[in-house]
């Protein structure tokens, strides 16, 4: 609640004994106490996509990485920005990023696949959870706030977590090329990999069980 009417605010002696020049103080205060208030509220909407100024979007869409146009209409602005923001929430993760980038390049069904829980350190699948919701720190919710939950007595040396992709569910046999691999290495390596984890890009010999890593499919 803003402190206006400011009169009511000011000492009780010169509320009493209050003049035209104090009515005068107090409604200039109340007046700048407002102007105050609309400033702050509209530096509130320069962040916000659907209350910014037209004339801001473009930086709010630079700032976002909307990838906002010259010839945009401010429709289509609005639009870019929002989007761009959605699509930040889930950078990192497997399901929405991860995942799509790697089946685009491959044509495949890529999944990732759980060896043995020692073998993992970080939790990819429990048999209620989802493989792989735990691939990003972005996603969280797993044993602890970051998304990741260690195997073991929690004082091993090894800890950073080891994740095996199966680049190709459900086909046992080594079908991508070497340029492909590369690809997938390029495309994930430095902006979607988790910090401290090592990746392995392979395939299963078999329904659920072997796993043989592509030559220069590791990403550590």
């Amino acid at each position: 609640m803003l402190p206006i009417p400011s009169i009511n605010y000011i000492p009780k002696v010169f509320r009493d004994k209050g003049d035209s020049t104090t009515i005068a103080l107090t409604d200039k205060m109340d007046e700048h106490i407002l102007d105050w208030f609309e400033d702050i509220i509209n530096l509130e909407n320069l962040v916000d996509a659907e209350k910014c100024p037209a004339g801001y979007l473009g930086h709010l869409g630079y700032l976002v990485n909307a990838g906002i146009l010259e010839g945009d209409t401010e429709t289509s602005r609005r639009k870019k920005i929002l989007g761009a923001i959605a699509s930040h929430k889930r950078r990192g993760s497997w399901e929405y990023h991860a995942k799509i980038l790697i089946d685009a390049i491959t044509g495949y069904d890529a999944r990732i696949f759980k060896i043995s829980d020692s073998d993992d350190w970080i939790l990819c699948g429990d048999g209620i959870t989802e493989t792989g919701t735990s691939w990003a720190i972005l996603e969280g919710g797993v044993d602890d706030p970051y998304g990741f939950s260690l195997i073991g007595e929690g004082d091993e040396i090894e800890f950073w977590g080891n994740i095996y992709i199966d680049c190709h569910y459900g086909v046992y046999t080594p079908v991508l090329t070497a340029d492909q691999i590369a690809l997938i290495i390029e495309s994930i390596a430095t902006d979607v990999v988790p910090a401290y984890v090592k990746v392995y890009l392979g395939y299963m010999t078999g329904a659920g069980v072997g796993f043989t890593t592509y030559t220069g499919g590791i990403i550590s």
